[in-house]
């Protein structure tokens, strides 16, 4: 496969949103793989390693399945005065 055109993992039911995040991710890390192993580009400890790094991404902002199994964008509501910790 050449190198940047790799397939990221399945994303199911998932928004754009999600599927967008995995995509970049995981394409950012699998082509600085192949580019410092072009010798090993299809190593299975990379992809695996580069897909729960991709997924910790989706969900570093903010993206989870509420209960129900729908994905949901947690919203950060900016609270200037400090007001949330009462």
């Amino acid at each position: 496969m050449p190198v940047g055109k790799w397939i990221p993992p399945e994303a199911g039911d998932a928004p754009e949103g999600v599927k967008s995040i995995l995509t970049a991710v995981y394409t950012e890390l699998r082509t600085k793989w192949a580019k410092e192993h072009p010798e090993d580009q299809e190593n299975e400890g990379n992809k695996t390693s580069s897909a729960q790094q991709a997924w910790g991404a989706v969900h570093s902002a903010g993206w989870n399945k509420d209960t129900k199994g729908v994905w949901r964008l947690k919203e950060e509501k900016w609270d200037p005065i400090g007001e949330s910790w009462k």
